[in-house]
């Protein structure tokens, strides 16, 4: 009998933490809006400088992955 089996997980679902993020964002809204939306744009601003550093990055990990130069490299 494996650990995982004796100790069931508590641990909540995607659609819990879904439903948190929504609920903060709503309450955030009605509290400060002028806040909100620098959030947003902060967010937003900081997805769009990632971004061009990031793709690059999985595009390259997944075309290693799937031609089989990961098992090379480990080897």
């Amino acid at each position: 009998m494996a650990t995982s089996d004796a100790i069931p997980s508590r641990m909540p679902g995607k659609w819990t933490a879904y439903a948190g993020l929504v609920a903060a964002l709503v309450a955030l809204i009605w509290w400060r809006p002028g806040f909100a939306l620098e959030t947003a744009q902060f967010v937003v601003e900081g997805m769009v400088h990632v971004t061009p550093l990031v793709v690059p990055g999985v595009l390259l990990a997944a075309w290693i992955t799937a031609s089989g130069a990961s098992d090379r490299v480990a080897s």
